[in-house]
């Protein structure tokens, strides 16, 4: 009858008989894991690399359904069959569509996003009136602190209170983002009498298209360094009411500004 326990009883019994040579190896043993533990990296938050690509095309003017028919559905049929993307998933608004590519786990970004850059800017099929589409590397981003603000105040001081707290954020050297994650955003709303309309023979819809005329954020391309895109663009939105008090509805050869 065979005895249990296999080679693991000579093994045993070997190191019970050679005890200095037992010492040793586990001596040994210990002195390469502190010798190797000095070469492992260590970081506190370890660097991700991003995970998605974001192409985004703004579409001035256009529907939500124009959109999906005239821009995603051109973008997702020029990047079929890219390698390394594991999912894409397109989004149709007024006036904008974004269609974002899920990379494989092991898919190099780099590799991935040149690709991607080299497909869009051959594509010809995109509408005339459509802007330069906008190939970004989203990158991971990490919460590393929430703070709240709260008191016995209205909404508006909360979050005037809270505006202060992340210019004060964002300017800690080190800091990449500080984002607002509650409240309601602030909104303008613009009225204009019948009788200015008449006295200026102005329509509503073309105060509209004024101020959208004059109201926008232009993108301005993009600088590839290394693995980085810097995206630039004209920072033109009005934001205020004083913003908008200087949008031009009307102008004369004389100079003259309604």
């Amino acid at each position: 009858m065979k005895r249990p326990g296999g080679i693991v009883a000579p093994v045993v019994a070997w190191f019970v008989r050679n005890r200095v040579a037992a010492n040793l190896l586990l001596f040994g043993v210990s002195l390469a894991g502190y010798l190797t533990a000095g070469g492992i990296p260590q970081e506190i938050l370890p660097e991700a690399r991003s995970t998605a690509i974001s192409v985004r095309v703004p579409y001035p003017g256009a529907g939500a359904p124009l959109v999906e028919e005239s821009v995603l559905a051109r973008l997702e049929e020029a990047l079929r069959g890219l390698r390394g993307v594991e999912e894409t998933a397109g989004v149709a608004a007024d006036g904008l569509g974004e269609l974002r590519l899920e990379l494989e786990s092991g898919a190099d970004p780099g590799s991935v996003g040149d690709e991607v850059r080299e497909r869009v800017g051959a594509l010809r099929s995109l509408p005339a009136d459509a802007e330069e589409p906008v190939v970004t590397e989203l990158e991971v981003e990490r919460q590393l602190l929430r703070l709240a603000v709260h008191g016995p105040a209205d909404e508006r001081s909360l979050r005037e209170a809270a505006y202060r707290v992340q210019d004060a954020v964002a300017a800690i050297p080190g800091v990449g983002v500080a984002e607002l994650e509650s409240g309601r955003e602030y909104e303008i709303a613009i009225e204009v009498g019948e009788a200015l309309l008449d006295r200026f023979g102005l329509t509503l819809d073309g105060v509209a298209a004024a101020i959208r005329r004059h109201s926008a954020d232009l993108p301005g391309g993009a600088i590839r360094t290394g693995a980085r895109e810097v995206r630039l663009r004209t920072a033109a939105e009005a934001r205020t009411a004083a913003d908008y008090e200087r949008i031009p509805l009307l102008t004369t050869p004389e100079g003259g500004r309604v």
